[in-house]
Protein backbone atom coordinates (compact mmCIF):
# COMPACT_ATOMS: atom_id res chain seq x y z
CA UNK A 1 0.00 0.00 0.00
CA UNK A 2 1.27 3.66 -0.52
CA UNK A 3 1.86 6.31 1.66
CA UNK A 4 -1.61 7.99 1.54
CA UNK A 5 -3.66 4.84 1.64
CA UNK A 6 -2.07 4.17 5.06
CA UNK A 7 -2.98 7.80 6.06
CA UNK A 8 -6.35 6.93 5.12
CA UNK A 9 -6.89 4.17 7.03
CA UNK A 10 -5.43 5.58 10.15
CA UNK A 11 -7.29 8.78 9.75
CA UNK A 12 -10.95 8.53 8.94
CA UNK A 13 -10.40 11.51 6.84
CA UNK A 14 -9.24 11.81 3.69
CA UNK A 15 -5.84 12.82 3.21
CA UNK A 16 -6.43 15.51 0.49
CA UNK A 17 -8.77 17.91 1.97
CA UNK A 18 -10.49 20.99 0.16
CA UNK A 19 -9.06 24.32 1.37
CA UNK A 20 -10.93 26.39 3.66
CA UNK A 21 -11.59 29.68 2.55
CA UNK A 22 -10.80 32.29 5.20
CA UNK A 23 -12.62 35.03 5.06
CA UNK A 24 -9.65 37.83 3.79
CA UNK A 25 -12.35 40.55 2.60
CA UNK A 26 -15.75 41.41 2.38
CA UNK A 27 -17.85 41.61 -0.11
CA UNK A 28 -19.22 44.71 -1.76
CA UNK A 29 -22.41 43.64 -0.09
CA UNK A 30 -21.16 42.84 3.18
CA UNK A 31 -19.24 46.46 3.23
CA UNK A 32 -22.73 48.28 2.52
CA UNK A 33 -24.63 45.92 4.33
CA UNK A 34 -22.98 46.59 7.72
CA UNK A 35 -23.14 49.95 8.13
CA UNK A 36 -26.91 49.88 6.52
CA UNK A 37 -28.09 47.99 9.41
CA UNK A 38 -26.39 50.31 11.58
CA UNK A 39 -27.95 53.39 9.96
CA UNK A 40 -31.49 51.68 10.22
CA UNK A 41 -30.92 50.36 14.02
CA UNK A 42 -30.58 54.14 14.59
CA UNK A 43 -33.36 55.65 12.79
CA UNK A 44 -35.25 52.81 14.43
CA UNK A 45 -33.80 53.67 17.98
CA UNK A 46 -34.65 57.54 17.12
CA UNK A 47 -38.13 57.12 15.99
CA UNK A 48 -38.81 55.61 19.86
CA UNK A 49 -38.47 58.62 21.70
CA UNK A 50 -40.28 60.84 18.61
CA UNK A 51 -40.97 64.78 19.17
CA UNK A 52 -44.46 64.50 20.53
CA UNK A 53 -45.38 67.83 18.61
CA UNK A 54 -44.25 65.87 15.64
CA UNK A 55 -46.72 63.02 16.76
CA UNK A 56 -49.35 65.19 16.97
CA UNK A 57 -49.16 67.04 13.40
CA UNK A 58 -49.17 63.12 11.94
CA UNK A 59 -52.01 62.51 13.69
CA UNK A 60 -53.67 65.02 11.50
CA UNK A 61 -53.18 64.06 8.28
CA UNK A 62 -55.65 61.17 8.00
CA UNK A 63 -58.23 63.74 8.29
CA UNK A 64 -56.96 66.25 6.25
CA UNK A 65 -56.22 63.71 3.55
CA UNK A 66 -60.35 63.11 2.93
CA UNK A 67 -60.22 66.96 2.36
CA UNK A 68 -60.01 67.89 -1.04
CA UNK A 69 -57.72 70.26 -2.83
CA UNK A 70 -59.83 73.95 -1.93
CA UNK A 71 -60.48 72.80 1.38
CA UNK A 72 -56.79 71.60 2.41
CA UNK A 73 -55.56 75.15 0.75
CA UNK A 74 -58.12 76.62 3.36
CA UNK A 75 -57.18 74.59 6.07
CA UNK A 76 -53.53 75.44 5.49
CA UNK A 77 -54.03 79.06 5.17
CA UNK A 78 -56.12 78.94 8.23
CA UNK A 79 -53.63 77.04 10.51
CA UNK A 80 -50.75 79.12 9.26
CA UNK A 81 -52.90 82.70 9.92
CA UNK A 82 -53.57 81.62 13.26
CA UNK A 83 -50.18 80.35 14.33
CA UNK A 84 -48.80 83.97 12.97
CA UNK A 85 -51.71 85.42 15.14
CA UNK A 86 -50.54 83.43 18.00
CA UNK A 87 -47.00 84.43 17.33
CA UNK A 88 -47.28 88.24 16.72
CA UNK A 89 -49.41 88.27 20.46
CA UNK A 90 -46.25 86.60 21.97
CA UNK A 91 -43.65 88.67 20.37
CA UNK A 92 -45.98 91.70 21.72
CA UNK A 93 -46.28 90.37 25.23
CA UNK A 94 -42.19 89.90 25.39
CA UNK A 95 -41.43 93.18 24.14
CA UNK A 96 -43.77 94.84 26.47
CA UNK A 97 -41.90 92.99 29.09
CA UNK A 98 -38.36 93.98 27.69
CA UNK A 99 -39.73 97.46 27.34
CA UNK A 100 -40.65 97.00 31.31
CA UNK A 101 -37.05 95.66 32.51
CA UNK A 102 -35.05 98.14 30.38
CA UNK A 103 -37.43 101.27 31.80
CA UNK A 104 -37.17 99.89 35.45
CA UNK A 105 -33.57 99.70 34.79
CA UNK A 106 -33.06 103.49 33.24
CA UNK A 107 -35.03 104.17 36.30
CA UNK A 108 -32.97 102.88 38.28
CA UNK A 109 -29.38 104.35 36.27
CA UNK A 110 -31.03 107.92 36.73
CA UNK A 111 -31.37 108.40 40.30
Amino acid sequence: TSLIDRQELVSSEPVFKKPIKTQTKNSAAEQVAGPMIEFLRSKTNKSAVEDVDLLFFKSLLPDFKKLNRKNQRQFKQFVLTTLNSYIDSQEAQESASNDKVSYGTMVVLHH
